[in-house]
């Protein structure tokens, strides 16, 4: 089973409206090349913080994107659920919502934004492949990576700010981290980044890559430019490759003690 992905790497930090073109522009490009699924950068359609003003137009025109290229399209909005503000990454096929991921581990900054913290992992099976998502932070926190590999997982979909001066960790190592997830958890990720500048007014690059056990297959070649990373990936591939890793089923629960 083979599905062919592309992170979306547009331009963000302008106008709302320049933002959504620049990003259907390579959705475009990528309906041309049969894309099956394409993963939005976070916040990628923000040009300031005022989160829920902007919200409602963007999950519109994700799901109008999912049907119009006939595609999976998933892209983050900041809703307000029974009084709480969430970070969400809302997971659209063919016009229809097929699943939702809260961000597990908000940043300072969104926290101080109001918003909240999910608490549980999801997995959605999606035309046969389990797809779940930790959001930018997530991915740097090992533990949730392992439930995520433990649950059975082939694709782990990561939208970013990734923020272009920072070092953390450090630049010449970013790929690493993402090739050790894939790596010792048997799936694969797609990173997508926008270029431009954060709600906030950061820099951000775009950074934005596929990764596999096997390696990196496809990163951006340029982090300023606009580009659409494209891939093809095999399911079947890489659930093979999790029955052989012996480290998801043979670890001594006894010694995470002190972990929990």
């Amino acid at each position: 089973m083979k599905l062919r992905i592309a992170c979306v790497q547009p331009s963000v930090g302008g106008e709302f409206e320049e933002n959504i073109s620049s990003a259907e522009k390579l959705l475009e490009e990528g309906y041309e090349k049969g894309i099956n699924l394409f993963l939005l950068p976070e916040y990628f359609s923000y040009p300031t913080p005022d989160f829920i003003l902007y919200s409602r137009e963007t999950l519109k025109i994700i799901r109008k994107w999912s049907r119009i290229f006939s595609s999976i399209v998933a892209g983050n909005v900041v809703v307000d659920e029974n009084g709480e503000r969430f970070n969400i990454l809302k997971i659209y096929r063919r016009g229809h919502l097929v699943g939702e991921q809260k961000k597990l581990h908000p940043t300072q900054i969104e926290r101080d934004y109001g918003i909240r913290p999910g608490n549980r992992l999801e997995v959605y099976s999606i035309d046969g492949i389990n797809i779940g998502a930790l959001i930018c932070a997530d991915i740097l926190y090992p533990e949730i990576c392992r439930v995520a590999g433990i649950k059975g997982i082939d694709l782990v979909l990561n939208p970013v700010v990734s923020f272009r001066n920072s070092d953390f960790p450090p630049r010449r190592y970013k790929e690493c981290l993402y090739f050790t997830r894939s790596f010792d958890n048997g799936y694969f990720i797609a990173k997508a980044g926008g270029v431009g500048n954060s709600p906030c007014g950061d820099e951000t690059a775009g950074r934005s890559l596929i990764s596999s056990p096997h390696g990196i297959l496809k990163k951006a070649k340029d982090e300023l430019a606009q580009e659409l990373v494209w891939a093809d990936i095999d399911i079947e591939a890489v659930r093979s490759f999790r029955e052989k890793n012996y480290s998801l089923r043979d670890r001594n629960v006894e010694a995470y003690r002190e972990l929990i």
